[in-house]
C-alpha cells in the first residue's frame, strides 16, 4: 500500500488537526509513518502486522479508548467509514511503513472579498494619545482626543497590487488578527496569518526648511501653493509649498515687516511694516500694486470684504478700513476708523466670509468686527495681553493667544470653550501622579487596617501561649500529685481508681500540652503575618512618598514648560489648533475641547509665527533658524516583519 497515496488523506481530514507536529495532542503525530512508530504518552499506537491490535485501528473502531475522532470536536472531523477502516487496517498488516515526498506548495494569495471589513483588532497607546484599528487587511490610526483619523498604514510591498477589493494601502495580505503597542506608543504590532509586522512611529521631524534667517511673520495661500516669510533684511521671499524652494523676493520696505496676508484670489499679498507703509504686492509682476503710509507702525493686517478693504492696526489702538484700489499704482484710499481698544492691536484676522474680523489687543481684549457696519459685534476677555488670533475654518471657534495661555471662544456666544498653555505631556505626567497618590494612599489605608488587626492578632496570639503555658504547668502539677498519691496507695482494692485519676491527669498533661505547641505555632504564624504586614505597610508609605515626590517634579516640569505664547494656528480641518511660543516647541490640541495632542520638537529659538499648509502640514517660524516646514501627521513605516505567510 501506498501511505501518502491511500492512507495519509484519511488522517488529514480526521485526525491531522489534532495530531500535527505543531500542535501534537497526547504527543502523537500522525503525519509520517516515522512518527506514527514512535507513539504518544501513552505508548505505541501502532503494532506492524498486527492492525487489529494496534491502539490506532481499535480507537478507530471504537473497541478502545480514548475513541478517535472524538464525538462534537471543534474540527468537524468524522468517524472513519468501513472502506477508510480496511485500508487503516491492511497498511498496519503490511507493516505501517512508508514515505511522505511531497513538499507544502506555496500559499495562493488572492484579494478579500469586497465590502468585507470587520474589525477584529483594536490598540491603544498606554498614554491614551491614540488609537490603531484594523479594517480587514488595513489599518488605521486615530488620534483619540480628537477623533481623527491621522495614519493608515501602508506596506510598500503591496502598494503595486490591485484587485477587486484591492491591497493598494493596505498594510497586510491577509484579515489583521491582532494589534498592540509597545509601553511608548511607538511600536506597534499586527497579526496576520503566520506573520507579525513591527511598525515604528517615527519623531516629528521637519520636511525642509525655508532659508536660515529668522522668521517673525508667516502666512499661506489659499490654493496651498504659495508661503511667505519675512526676514531681518525686511524682504518678504516666497516659496514653493510642495518643494520648499524659494519663487520670488519682494523688496521695498525700510524696516521690519511685521506682518503678512494673501489676497482672497491669491493673486496678491498685503504686507505691514515697522516703515509705518502698508503694501500690496502684485504677485505674478513680483512689485507693489498699491500702498500707504500710516501714522505708526503697521503689527497687524487683514482682508476683509472679500478682498476689497484691508483691515489694519497698530500702536495707536485703532482699527482702519482701507478700500484697495481697482488699478494699480494708485494708493490704498482710508474707507474708516473703529475704535474701542484702549491699548495698541496687536493681531486682525478675517472670518471665511470676510464680512467680519477679530482683533486681539494688549488690553486682554478680543473683539469681533463688521467690516459692514464698522461695528463691534462682540467682546472676550483674555486675561492678558493679546499677541496673536485664529479663526476656524468654519469661523465658529476662535482663538486668542497672550501671556502664558491659549484660549478657544464659542463665536456666535462669546463663551470660553478651552484653556492651552504649558506642555500637555507635562500635565499628563502630573495627572499620572495624581493617580499614583490616591492609589498610595488607599493601600497605606488598607495596610493600616491590616495591621491594626495583625497587631490585635499577635497579642491575643499571645496571651493564648501564656494561658496555655500556664494550663500545662497546672496539668503537669496535678499529673505529679496524682503520681504521687498513686506511689503511697498500699491497698490494692485502692490502686485501680487511683491509677484511673493518674491515667486522666496524664491525658490531660498531653492535651495541655498539644493546646501549647498550637497556641505557639498560632502565635509564630501571628508575627510572620505582623512582619508581613508591617513590610507591606512601609512598602505603601515608600510609594506614596516616591508618589509625592514625582508629583513636585512633575508640578515644576508644568509650571516651567509653562512659557508665553506668540502665535496660534487652526488647522485646515478646523478640529486641531496650534499653538508655538518661547518654550521653542510647538504644541497641537483639540479644537473641541482643548486636549493635548502632540508636539513638534525645540527649533532654537522662540517661535514667533506658525501657519497651516493645505494639506496640513504646520510652518512655524523661530528666532534663529528660519521657517521650518514639518511633514504632516504621525509618521508610522514598517519596519520590520517576522514570518512570511507563503509557506
Amino acid at each position: 500500500m501506498d501511505f501518502e497515496a491511500q492512507v495519509l488523506p484519511i488522517l488529514k481530514r480526521n485526525c491531522l488537526s489534532c495530531h500535527n507536529a505543531t500542535d501534537a495532542e497526547g504527543d502523537l503525530v500522525l503525519e509520517t509513518p516515522a512518527t506514527i512508530a514512535k507513539g504518544g504518552e501513552d505508548g505505541p499506537v501502532v503494532a506492524p502486522h498486527k492492525g487489529e491490535e494496534s491502539l490506532l485501528f481499535k480507537s478507530a473502531t471504537r473497541e478502545a479508548k480514548p475513541y478517535m475522532p472524538p464525538k462534537n470536536n471543534k474540527v468537524g472531523a468524522e468517524i472513519l467509514k468501513p472502506d477508510e477502516l480496511a485500508l487503516l487496517k491492511a497498511w498496519i498488516d503490511q507493516g505501517a511503513t512508508g514515505t511522505v515526498t511531497a513538499k507544502a506548495r506555496p500559499v495562493q494569495w488572492h484579494p478579500l472579498p469586497p465590502g468585507l471589513h470587520p474589525i477584529l483588532a483594536v490598540a491603544v497607546t498606554p498614554d491614551g494619545q491614540y488609537a490603531a484599528c484594523g479594517r480587514a487587511n488595513q489599518i488605521f490610526i486615530y488620534h483619540v482626543p480628537t477623533g481623527q483619523v491621522v495614519a493608515r498604514l501602508t506596506d510598500p510591498k503591496l502598494a503595486d497590487k490591485s484587485g477587486r477589493s484591492g491591497w493598494r494601502s493596505s498594510a497586510q495580505r491577509d484579515f489583521v488578527q491582532s494589534l498592540a503597542f509597545s509601553p511608548d506608543g511607538r511600536i506597534l504590532a499586527s497579526g496576520e496569518y503566520r506573520m507579525v509586522k513591527l511598525w515604528r512611529r517615527e519623531p516629528n521631524l521637519p520636511q525642509f526648511t525655508l532659508g536660515a534667517d529668522p522668521v517673525s511673520a508667516i502666512a499661506v495661500s489659499l490654493d496651498g501653493k504659495s508661503i511667505a516669510t519675512t526676514a531681518p533684511d525686511n524682504v518678504i521671499r516666497i516659496w514653493d509649498t510642495a518643494t520648499g524652494q524659494p519663487v520670488k523676493e519682494l523688496a521695498s520696505h525700510t524696516a521690519a515687516v511685521s506682518t503678512l496676508k494673501f489676497s482672497p484670489d491669491n493673486k496678491r499679498l498685503a504686507s505691514g511694516s515697522a516703515d509705518k507703509t502698508i503694501r500690496v504686492w502684485d504677485l505674478a509682476a513680483g512689485k507693489v500694486y498699491a500702498q500707504v503710509e500710516t501714522a505708526g507702525e503697521v503689527s497687524a493686517i487683514a482682508w476683509v470684504l472679500g478682498g476689497k478693504q484691508l483691515a489694519s492696526a497698530g500702536g495707536d489702538a485703532v482699527i482702519r478700513l482701507w478700500q484697495v484700489p481697482t488699478q494699480a499704482d494708485a494708493p490704498l484710499a482710508p474707507s474708516r476708523e473703529l475704535t474701542g481698544h484702549t491699548q495698541p492691536v496687536t493681531a486682525l484676522e478675517a472670518f471665511p466670509d470676510s464680512r467680519q474680523f477679530l482683533s486681539g489687543s494688549s488690553d486682554g481684549s478680543v473683539r469681533i468686527w463688521s467690516a459692514d457696519a464698522g461695528k463691534q459685534v462682540r467682546q472676550m476677555d483674555h486675561g492678558a495681553p493679546v499677541v496673536a488670533v485664529a479663526i476656524s475654518p468654519n469661523g465658529k471657534v476662535l482663538a486668542s493667544a497672550g501671556g502664558t495661555s491659549a484660549r478657544l471662544w464659542n463665536a456666535e456666544k462669546g463663551q470660553q470653550i478651552g484653556e492651552l498653555k504649558g506642555d500637555h505631556r507635562a500635565r499628563t505626567r502630573l495627572d499620572q501622579t495624581a493617580q499614583t497618590i490616591t492609589f498610595a494612599k488607599g493601600e497605606i489605608a488598607y495596610w493600616k487596617g491590616t495591621l491594626e488587626s495583625a497587631t490585635k492578632a499577635q497579642t491575643a496570639k499571645a496571651e493564648a501561649v501564656r494561658k496555655a503555658t500556664d494550663a500545662v504547668a497546672a496539668a503537669e502539677k496535678t499529673a505529679t500529685e496524682k503520681q504521687a498519691a498513686l506511689e503511697k496507695i498500699t491497698d490494692d482494692k485502692d490502686k485501680p481508681a487511683a491509677e484511673e485519676t493518674v491515667k486522666k491527669a496524664e491525658a490531660a498533661k498531653t492535651s495541655a500540652n498539644n493546646a501549647l505547641h498550637a497556641a505557639q505555632d498560632s502565635a509564630k504564624q501571628a508575627d510572620q503575618t505582623l512582619t508581613d504586614t508591617q513590610a507591606s505597610s512601609d512598602k505603601a508609605s515608600a510609594a506614596l512618598q516616591k508618589a509625592e515626590a514625582d508629583a513636585e517634579k512633575a508640578k515644576k516640569e508644568v509650571a516651567d514648560s509653562e512659557k508665553p505664547i506668540r502665535a496660534v494656528a487652526f488647522a485646515p480641518g478646523g478640529l486641531t489648533v496650534a499653538t508655538a511660543g518661547d518654550d521653542q516647541n510647538v504644541h497641537t490640541w483639540s479644537a473641541e475641547n482643548g486636549a493635548g495632542f502632540d508636539t513638534f520638537a525645540s527649533q532654537l529659538g522662540g517661535v514667533r509665527a506658525i501657519a497651516y499648509a493645505t494639506d496640513g502640514r504646520i510652518i512655524s517660524g523661530a528666532a534663529q533658524n528660519g521657517a521650518v516646514v514639518w511633514r504632516s501627521g504621525p509618521n508610522w513605516t514598517l519596519t520590520r516583519s517576522n514570518g512570511t505567510g507563503d509557506e
